[in-house]
């Protein structure tokens, strides 16, 4: 019976250092996303969130996102949005199509294609909201993401 302790025992020391291993491994990895601090303008008393991404698609390149919400639904179209990729130059080098709200949806996404030529790239959402009471567009600009590097 001691015997039988001292072996599950050794065994659940072994796993916990495998596990112990796997965490400290993929803490210290590299990120795989990351999400700008938020742009926020109000527009005829709704409040419009924007959001730049970046993140390592699976084949080793990056892509761009751009996520934009409203603190109330609005008829489609009154929200545009569209996710930038740059190069470490400031060079556009793969941009999404202009994405609209769906019929008073709250949220519009856009993404870009996959880049994978080495190089560090950063990510900048754009969104055009429609001003009702104007009937002008209103243009901003998300904040800057960290760069991500491609080997």
């Amino acid at each position: 019976m001691k015997k039988f302790f001292q072996t599950r025992f050794i065994a659940l020391c072994i796993l916990t250092c495998a596990f112990l291993g796997v965490v400290t491994a993929t803490a210290t990895g590299v990120d795989t996303r990351s999400v700008s601090g938020a742009t926020e303008i109000v527009v005829d008393g709704v409040t419009y969130t924007l959001y730049s991404h970046i993140n390592y698609s699976s084949n080793g390149g990056v892509y761009a996102g751009a996520s934009c919400s409203s603190s109330k639904g609005m008829p489609e179209g009154y929200m545009r949005v569209q996710a930038v990729l740059y190069d470490g130059r400031g060079n556009q080098v793969a941009w999404s199509d202009v994405v609209p709200n769906a019929s008073y949806n709250k949220n519009a996404n856009a993404i870009t294609e996959n880049v994978t030529k080495p190089g560090s790239y950063y990510s900048q959402a754009h969104a055009d909201i429609y001003d009702p009471t104007t009937g002008k567009t209103r243009i901003i600009q998300g904040k800057k993401t960290p760069y991500f590097d491609v080997k």
